[in-house]
């Protein structure tokens, strides 16, 4: 039967659908609270630095960029461009970073 004429008989009937439960919420705690700021108190950390690669389009096709960035001052300390993001590229970088360093 199609699905109108159930709805028409379940209404001419006076037939209702139960209303579905609530989704199950396991979390009881605070969901408004804040947590305190660790990268911003006066603790003194170690260099933290984070990498990604990022491809850029130009004329003669794509490039890839992958750099070397120091979290707490943002500077760039090494990076490395190239025609394809491959493991080859990720040694250049981390070669570069180790004559800077020395």
């Amino acid at each position: 039967m199609n699905h109108k004429k159930i709805k028409r008989l379940m209404v001419k009937m006076g037939l209702y659908a139960l209303i579905p439960k609530a989704k199950y919420k396991s979390y009881k705690g605070d969901m408004n609270g804040t947590t305190k700021n660790l990268l911003l108190t006066k603790i003194v950390y170690k260099e933290k630095w984070s990498t990604d690669a990022s491809d850029f389009h130009i004329a003669a096709g794509k490039l890839y960029l992958s750099p070397i960035i120091d979290i707490h001052n943002r500077k760039i300390i090494s990076f490395n461009i190239s025609k394809s993001p491959n493991f080859e590229q990720t040694l250049d970088m981390l070669k570069h970073l180790i004559n800077i360093k020395i």
